[in-house]
C-alpha cells in the first residue's frame, strides 16, 4: 500500500462538490446537528467526531495543541456567515 496521511486523504476526499454534498450527508444521517437521546445516535455521532478528527477540524482532548486547536475551532464557527 502506497503511504497513507488520513489528514490529507480525508480532505482530498471531501474536498469536492460532491465530497462536499457526502460528508453533508453523513453529518444530517448520523444526526449531528441534532440533540442526541439513545446511545446508538451518540455512537453515529461520535463517529462522524472520529472522520471529523481525522481531516483535522474536530480537536481531541490529549492531542498535541489540544486548547489551541479549540481555540481555533470556535473561532471558525464564529466565521460562519449566518442570515
Amino acid at each position: 500500500m502506497a503511504d497513507f496521511n488520513k489528514k490529507d486523504d480525508a480532505r482530498t476526499c471531501f474536498s469536492t462538490d460532491a465530497g462536499k454534498r457526502y460528508l453533508g450527508c453523513m453529518l444530517t444521517d448520523a444526526g449531528f446537528f441534532e440533540q442526541l437521546i439513545t446511545q446508538a445516535d451518540q455512537a453515529k455521532e461520535n463517529m462522524m467526531k472520529v472522520v471529523l478528527s481525522d481531516m483535522g477540524i474536530w480537536p481531541v482532548e490529549g492531542e498535541k495543541n489540544y486548547k489551541e486547536r479549540v481555540d481555533e475551532f470556535i473561532t471558525n464557527l464564529l466565521n460562519i456567515r449566518t442570515q
